[in-house]
């Protein structure tokens, strides 16, 4: 059997670059040395020893969330298509429901991005507006759904979420580092949605389009233009990440300690 015929785990090409002695191991590509005996010996009781178990059992994951749940899990991309996580709220806002519509329309045909859209309880009317917009709603990549319920997965395994700047939303997109377009809801006490997505902004955690700017195609060119730039995309979600409070509870524990002492 010839090592093109042979099965090759994710680490084959780096065993094969640092001089691994590659053999066929039932059916494998794997190395069996790369130095000496002695050599490897000594390394692995100084230093670390790696062994790639990846080809000692495949598992597989299938149902209509299986690549979300391996993306959630998973350290790597699974998908190269980048996975574009959009909602208004439980209730659904208009303006971003037809904003979305637009954006999926203008950017479905190129088959590079995968969507995930959370239409809300008053957003039921999206599905047709898409179809209407010539949209194949059976493509793969596209999900439509009236509520997300299980958020926890979809925002880790989103490349950029959309959404409001509640302060609940911003702590969570804190926690999964995620980088975001924040959209401020303006009927809102004080303006105060603004305020918080501009903490994001101000960081270099997020961008922001205000309502009033809102349209298919600005939100279209403001995605296209952070999806492109893996560098910014990184920094985005690098600096969202920093932000995060993560032991909130705690504090609150000691303040209510430290109050009643």
């Amino acid at each position: 059997m010839t090592s093109e015929s042979l099965k090759k785990t994710p680490l084959c090409e780096a065993c094969q670059k640092a001089g691994g002695k590659m053999v066929d191991f039932h059916g494998w590509f794997l190395p069996v040395q790369f130095n000496s005996i002695i050599a490897e010996h000594k390394s692995v009781r100084e230093k670390a020893g790696m062994f790639d178990v990846s080809h000692m059992g495949q598992v597989f994951v299938e149902g209509p969330e299986a690549w979300q749940f391996l993306q959630y899990i998973n350290t790597n991309n699974i998908n190269e298509k980048p996975l574009i996580l959009s909602m208004g709220g439980s209730l659904g806002a208009r303006t971003i429901n037809e904003a979305m519509v637009d954006v999926i329309a203008r950017l479905q045909p190129e088959h590079k991005y995968r969507f995930i859209h959370a239409t809300g309880k008053f957003g039921t009317w999206v599905p047709d507006k898409l179809k209407e917009k010539g949209v194949d709603l059976t493509d793969k990549d596209i999900e439509i759904r009236e509520y997300i319920n299980n958020m926890d997965v979809c925002m880790s395994a989103a490349d950029i979420i959309i959404g409001r700047s509640g302060a609940s939303t911003l702590s969570e997109l804190q926690a999964t580092g995620s980088a975001s377009i924040l959209i401020p809801s303006p009927n809102v006490t004080e303006n105060h949605q603004y305020h918080n997505a501009m903490a994001l902004v101000n960081k270099g955690a997020a961008a922001i389009i205000e309502e009033k700017d809102l349209t298919g195609e600005a939100l279209t060119n403001k995605l296209v233009e952070i999806l492109s730039d893996e560098n910014k995309l990184s920094s985005m979600r690098k600096n969202a990440k920093e932000m995060a409070i993560l032991d909130s509870t705690d504090r609150i524990i000691k303040i209510i300690e430290d109050t009643i002492r």
